[in-house]
């Protein structure tokens, strides 16, 4: 429940959503855990670049997804906080070009996936170079350019707030 396990958010979320959804994800380990955690239903309804490069583009991805769906088709993206904060900018164009997305931001407030790496490489996790962010709340930021936002901390907080994000 508290916090919430990224896993268990992530099942959640496809649950939420009806089989014909389309998913987009980005991260680095939100994505890892991502695409062994969460069905895929059907052709055409998952979007990752998973070479080289790929951070960042997981809200493009959703946007363009959105524009290609059919109108009452939802898209939702879940990307992890690191990646997210490349072009959070862009959510000011969905909200501009009325491109009704739905966004979760899986925060770990640190590039994961490098501190994971630094863990195997010096053998603990007494400090970590260059590794941890600010807690940033991406909900506040989307309030301010005029998307609806929720801040979740509580798994029994997350169907509700994808009820108010869709409707």
């Amino acid at each position: 429940e508290y916090p919430i396990f990224p896993g268990t958010m992530m099942k959640a979320v496809r649950d939420y959503f009806p089989r014909d959804a389309v998913l987009c994800q980005d991260g680095g380990n939100t994505c890892l855990a991502n695409v062994h955690i969460t069905r895929i239903l059907g052709p055409r309804k998952f979007l990752w670049t998973s070479d080289i490069g790929h951070l960042g583009t997981g809200l493009p991805y959703a946007l363009g997804a959105k524009l290609a769906a059919e109108p009452d088709q939802p898209v939702f993206l879940i990307t992890g906080d690191s990646a997210f904060l490349f072009n959070e900018r862009e959510l000011q164009v969905a909200v501009e070009s009325n491109i009704p997305i739905v966004v979760i931001v899986n925060c770990d407030h640190a590039w994961g996936m490098e501190k994971n790496s630094q863990n195997r490489c010096f053998g603990h996790d007494k400090f970590y170079i260059n590794c941890n962010h600010r807690k940033v709340r991406h909900d506040q930021f989307a309030k301010s350019i005029g998307c609806h936002h929720a801040y979740v901390d509580h798994l029994s907080q997350l169907n509700p707030a994808l009820d108010e994000a869709v409707a």
